[in-house]
């Protein structure tokens, strides 16, 4: 009998991570390292390691990531019954909802990685990767695009958030909950998640798109000072979607030279469209120019403005 095959994309970050002689720890363990601390690997399937990256995730960009789905794509076209990327979790969120936008494929593709390193006590790596390693060759996930997988739980990348530094369960879907979770060794589904819109961007530069949040007491002085580059604006209002007065103008007068995108940095619920009509709420601000979010974040909302702009250039 032919075992089943899972592509194993290593990108570093904490679950490949040891100490030096002195200092924090750096990401340094292979692969095959990390395969071979994980009990209950063997007999399951035949996994196929690619060395991807080496780094601490706030290290990967746009390129990494188109890159790594153009990898991905022919892993799966050559054979593969499921993927597993592991990566650091300062930025897994932003990597997996990236990888949904630019991939839809028949496999499972699924992310995890590690909130404690190997050398602490109780280190989660090992039992994230085997829980990612039976989502990978669960094919009732394919319908859910990329998933990210931590602490027993499968997320959709268009949900997911890191909402905890160093917890456990520092990954959660506020809006829904996880997709699917991993209970004595199997792979139970709760839900089809939506998936974002699909942009399969082929090159490794994008547009630069801006993220500017509103503060209190708010001048709106950053949209004054944005790079020259920029060629689109996601701004994190408050609440619903809420701007100052000198900060609407600003943003309306921005809207009409290019894309501004109101999202809001309350951390879960849609931007608002028709409740609030002062000067600065969502009802002004949308009939200046300004599109809403939805309910992406506002990092998500700049990963997928600037797919999208791709095609527009």
């Amino acid at each position: 009998m032919t075992m089943p095959r899972i592509d194993l994309f290593t990108l570093g970050g904490t679950i490949a991570m040891v100490a030096p002689d002195e200092g924090g720890v750096v990401p340094v363990l292979t692969g095959e390292t990390l395969l071979n601390a994980v009990p209950g690997l063997e007999g399951m399937a035949e996994i196929v390691v690619h060395p991807f990256l080496q780094t601490a995730s706030v290290n990967i960009g746009f390129a990494d990531v188109i890159r790594l789905a153009k990898s991905v794509r022919q892993a799966a076209a050559e054979g593969a019954d499921g993927i597993v990327i592991t990566q650091g979790t300062d930025s897994m969120a932003e990597t997996v909802f990236l990888l949904s936008v630019l991939l839809r494929l028949d496999v499972p593709v699924i992310v995890t990685g590690a909130m404690r390193h190997p050398g602490q006590v109780s280190a989660d790596g090992p039992a994230n990767l085997l829980a990612a390693a039976r989502a990978a060759l669960s094919p009732q996930l394919v319908p859910c695009g990329v998933l990210l997988c931590m602490n027993d739980k499968l997320h959709a990348g268009r949900t997911v958030e890191k909402l905890h530094t160093s917890a456990l369960d520092a990954f959660r879907s506020p809006e829904t909950g996880p997709v699917a979770s991993y209970v004595e060794g199997r792979i139970i589904r709760h839900m089809v998640p939506d998936l974002p819109p699909h942009f399969p961007v082929e090159t490794e530069t994008v547009p630069y798109v801006a993220l500017v949040t509103a503060v209190f007491d708010d001048d709106g002085a950053m949209l004054d000072h944005l790079p020259d580059e920029t060629q689109a604006v996601v701004i994190a209002g408050f609440g619903g979607g809420h701007l100052s007065e000198v900060m609407a103008d600003k943003a309306a007068a921005l809207a009409q030279d290019m894309p501004v995108i109101l999202a809001s940095q309350s951390g879960s619920g849609p931007v608002l469209e028709k409740t609030y009509g002062y000067k600065g709420g969502e009802i002004d601000l949308i009939n200046r120019g300004l599109i809403p979010a939805g309910a992406l974040t506002p990092s998500k909302a700049r990963l997928l403005l600037a797919c999208a702009l791709v095609d527009k250039r």
